[in-house]
């Protein structure tokens, strides 16, 4: 029997975490619909992906055991409609456009979904989510330079970046309209601020799923913010561990540990930014004619998002913009942490073997980080006794009286 199949290409960072876990949580409500949420995509990690092993490379190799487990799985359902959700998709090339199209069968009605935003906003997103995977080290700003020119010199993973991360939207979208036709391409933009939860409730719109009320949204963790990303890349950084399969799953726990530390202390919550305007400007200038050919020809009109760019508080964060207070309390958390962390321990143990590990280094930085860490416990005590002091009370009353004096005597030597 035909199907109907609504196929989630991404971007990845947009939303591309929340939707597959949504449709998993809801394949209940899902199937009272006539909707089926193919089950090779339960965890996230499609059987598609085959297809993008050699994103750069024309050849391919199909996995012809998982292309059959997949039209098995679609001819073999009773619902009519199959929702599909991968956002590694939006990186695929024509001919594994071509391959994939193959794999589905023919016969059915596809209906693709790429969903967008602002391009500035997309690259600090995805900025801070390859900070965590240890996949980029460099500053925000010279990340967006690389993404825009497609030049990742020097880098062992240039050929996934540049897959990954090419802002020309209507680039990316071109192999989908040659394979599948533009009359099949939905585009949705989601203008600022983005809500994680509205891909999934248009998605289910474009299903013909009106009523929503059954449906559940599972919030997945979302990147770290900028702030916290920026202090990832120096501390990772700074510990000048190179970027090779080896290291890869040392910097992500160390991403972790720091991502976990900054929520704690509610970082994100400041929704900083490092976009500033003139970034923003030289992103639309840069894009202006393909975003108006995307815009033309998926939605009728010549402008492609509606909004302007409202600049977020924190831009252009640096280490040296950051409290001093916190970082000694995050290199405190932070030493002590990883040095007492088992895990930590063995991944160095992977990376440096038993013989290369110097034990009373190891155990001499664990000294070092419980000192640093009570030396921050006094501090903060002595500050707080200070502050509190009838002496302070006393000085900071006086300031206040003086200050007029000072302002009307500095005048007056003006």
């Amino acid at each position: 029997m035909a199907k109907k199949i609504f196929l989630h290409i991404g971007l990845n960072g947009i939303g591309s975490s929340t939707l597959p876990a949504s449709l998993a949580r809801n394949r209940a409500p899902l199937r009272e619909q006539g909707v089926l949420f193919l089950q090779s995509f339960k965890r996230g990690v499609p059987a598609l992906s085959q297809l993008l092993r050699r994103t750069n490379t024309p050849r391919f190799q199909p996995n012809y055991e998982k292309i059959r487990q997949l039209r098995e799985e679609i001819n073999q359902a009773s619902e009519e409609i199959v929702a599909i959700s991968c956002e590694e998709l939006a990186a695929a090339n024509a001919n594994q456009v071509k391959k994939l199209r193959s794999a589905l069968g023919k016969g059915h009605a596809y209906t693709i979904l790429f969903f967008i935003q602002r391009q500035e906003r997309w690259l600090e997103s995805l900025w801070s989510q390859l900070v965590m995977l240890g996949l980029v080290s460099d500053p925000f700003p010279v990340f967006v330079e690389q993404a825009v020119s497609q030049k990742f010199a020097n880098d062992r993973y240039a050929a996934i970046l540049r897959a990954y991360t090419n802002p020309d939207f209507h680039q990316r979208l071109q192999p989908w309209v040659e394979v599948f036709g533009q009359e099949n391409i939905q585009m949705h933009v989601l203008e600022d601020p983005l809500d994680e939860g509205e891909v999934f409730w248009k998605y289910l719109a474009a299903m013909g799923i009106e009523n929503q009320e059954a449906f559940k949204l599972v919030q997945k963790d979302s990147a770290p913010d900028a702030k916290t990303s920026e202090l990832i890349r120096s501390v990772v950084h700074a510990m000048g561990l190179k970027k090779n399969r080896k290291n890869l799953s040392l910097m992500q726990y160390i991403a972790q540990t720091v991502h976990s530390y900054a929520k704690s202390q509610g970082w994100g919550d400041e929704h900083a930014s490092q976009i500033t305007g003139q970034l923003s400007e030289t992103l639309s200038e840069s894009f202006a004619q393909t975003n108006s050919q995307l815009a033309q020809s998926c939605l009728g009109r010549d402008q492609l998002f509606l909004q302007p760019f409202v600049p977020q508080p924190g831009s252009a964060i640096t280490l040296e913009e950051m409290d001093s207070q916190e970082l000694l309390k995050l290199s405190a958390f932070l030493v002590d942490h990883l040095l007492n962390s088992p895990q930590f321990a063995r991944l160095l143990i992977n990376k440096h073997t038993l013989e290369n590990l110097d034990t009373p280094w190891f155990e001499e930085m664990k000294e070092t980080a419980a000192d640093l860490a009570a030396e921050n416990q006094t501090l903060e005590k002595e500050y707080e006794e200070m502050i509190n002091s009838r002496g302070w009370k006393a000085l900071n009353s006086l300031r206040r009286l003086y200050q007029p004096v000072y302002q009307l005597f500095h005048r007056s030597e003006k």
